[in-house]
């Protein structure tokens, strides 16, 4: 959102203006489709719809709390009522016929800004959240954004007062998202089984360690790669929709975002493949592919409107160099990041607000600058100096504010769910889709099953060990059956082929 354009409701919003924003708008929501597909491509099969159902709910119950207290936060109704911390606007957002056209496009605007960034804040808690515990933290959300968008967005903030620059949401959309997901993450910890030995009957059953690892192998490929992208179109729809309208200069600014940000992501895909080549043994990896990609699209969201050419290539091969080696650092770390979004949008997010602060060159047609320069061109470290308190601002906020909303969820609804229910199934435990399956990594939903997860203290150790010795017969059965099948599939090719040599012979004897 350029910081020159948007500053409070009582700017004067052109027609055309209202036509572009509410247009952006609509392609930024559908950011919330390419989520979902990237979200649940990425986890396994049996949480799949889980992942899409709470994807589903973010623009609901985010939406709702946006409506009710959210936008009055964000935007002060007057320029006498708020601080420089947080407005003090219209709750329960609603307007008379003469002012309605300014104020809904700017509510709709920041809405899908919001929800969009409740998505990313929950996108690392994949495979182990809670339904209901999941609706109570969307709902809460809304705070995360509408805080710091004042800071930086509105004539009061303090941030704005100190000139800071986040033309699209690098800092108060990406970075506040992805560090709520790695607090997120941390809060919850891994999946059982991720990183360690599991802590349930698979810890001493007849899988190897690789097989392990397979079970948590993707869903859907495909899946991944549709919703990149989707995010890759709505990312663009984002940086143009930023200019805030056409008229006047505007559409300048938006012509520059366009171009900014397709050279930065192609830079960054192209990075990404060359990286995968070199580090993958000749072949092309989708995960370093579309975080790579992704990478790039969040870094130069800081500053598309401002950034030249040649600068988007660079921040786009830096950033998606950066997305890529955070996904080792992460599994180094043992952080467990399901969908990788933590490191498509923390490194990037860091790297894009540093760069505005380095790169840009002072903006003299609508001062979107605030008649700065980045060091790199003034040899002045105020800017920098300014993105950087920015970033260290808003880490403080949205680490304490995370921590706080996940301990309240907590409290109230338990927030991870169960081993039993992990192994279960999201899907199965809390939308009742049963897939039946002979698949090791969807683990059927059996008695023998549910005997195995459930012995309890009292039980004895003869009746756990039973347990787990039937339960490893069906899993060895349901091998043993797979195995037999490749077995008659390739004796049945072999007499199709001896039958189909015999019936040739017989035909050229018969002709001669």
């Amino acid at each position: 959102m350029a910081t020159s354009v948007n500053s409070t409701t009582t700017d004067f919003i052109h027609f055309d203006d209202a036509t572009w924003i509410l247009t952006s708008s609509f392609i930024i929501f559908t950011m919330q489709t390419g989520f979902s597909l990237l979200e649940s491509g990425c986890v396994r099969k049996k949480s799949e719809v889980s992942v899409m159902m709470k994807n589903c709910i973010d623009p609901l119950f985010n939406g709702m709390a946006y409506w009710i207290v959210g936008y009055g936060l964000s935007v002060s109704r007057a320029q006498s009522n708020g601080n420089s911390f947080f407005a003090f606007g219209q709750f329960f957002v609603d307007s008379t016929s003469p002012e309605m056209g300014e104020l809904f496009a700017n509510y709709v605007f920041r809405l899908s800004l919001s929800a969009t960034t409740t998505t990313i804040a929950a996108g690392a808690m994949s495979e182990r959240v809670s339904f209901e515990g999941y609706c109570l933290f969307s709902f809460m959300n809304t705070i995360l954004f509408s805080i710091p968008s004042h800071w930086i967005w509105s004539a009061k903030g303090f941030l704005r007062a100190l000139k800071v620059v986040d033309i699209a949401g690098c800092l108060t959309v990406y970075f506040i998202g992805a560090l709520s997901a790695l607090i997120s993450t941390i809060y919850l910890k891994p999946r059982d089984g991720r990183f360690a030995l599991s802590t349930t009957v698979l810890a001493n059953s007849s899988f190897k360690r690789d097989q392990r690892r397979d079970r948590f192998a993707m869903s859907s490929p495909t899946g991944i790669l549709v919703g990149t992208y989707m995010l890759w179109w709505g990312g663009l729809g984002l940086n143009m929709g930023s200019t805030f309208g056409v008229s006047a200069h505007k559409w300048k600014y938006a012509s520059r975002a366009s171009i900014a940000t397709m050279i930065s992501t192609v830079a960054g895909g192209t990075n990404a493949l060359f990286i995968s080549f070199i580090t993958k043994n000749g072949k092309f990896d989708i995960i370093l592919f579309t975080t790579g990609l992704l990478s790039s699209m969040v870094a130069i969201s800081g500053g598309c409107t401002l950034f030249k050419p040649w600068e988007s290539f660079v921040i786009g091969t830096i950033a998606s160099s950066f997305g890529i080696s955070c996904i080792y650092m992460l599994q180094k770390l043992q952080i467990d990041d399901p969908s990788n979004i933590i490191a498509i949008h923390l490194p990037a997010s860091i790297f894009g607000v540093l760069a505005v602060g380095l790169l840009v060159e002072k903006d003299t047609l609508s001062e979107m600058t605030f008649k700065q320069s980045g060091l790199l061109r003034s040899h002045d470290f105020y800017f920098i100096g300014v993105q950087c308190f920015a970033l260290i601002a808003t880490a403080i906020w949205t680490t304490f504010s995370t921590y706080f909303m996940l301990f309240t969820v907590n409290t109230i609804f338990p927030l991870r769910i169960s081993i039993e229910s992990e192994y279960k199934g999201c899907d199965f435990v809390d939308h009742n889709i049963d897939y039946r399956s002979n698949d090791d990594n969807i683990l059927p939903q059996s008695t023998m099953f549910s005997r195995a997860m459930n012995t309890s203290p009292h039980t004895s150790s003869k009746e756990r060990l039973a347990a787990r010795r039937s339960f490893r017969k069906v899993m060895n059965a349901l091998k043993f059956t797979r195995n037999l099948k490749g077995v008659v599939d390739q004796n049945i090719i072999r007499r199709l082929k001896q039958r189909q040599t015999k019936n040739m012979s017989l035909s050229w004897l018969s002709l001669n």
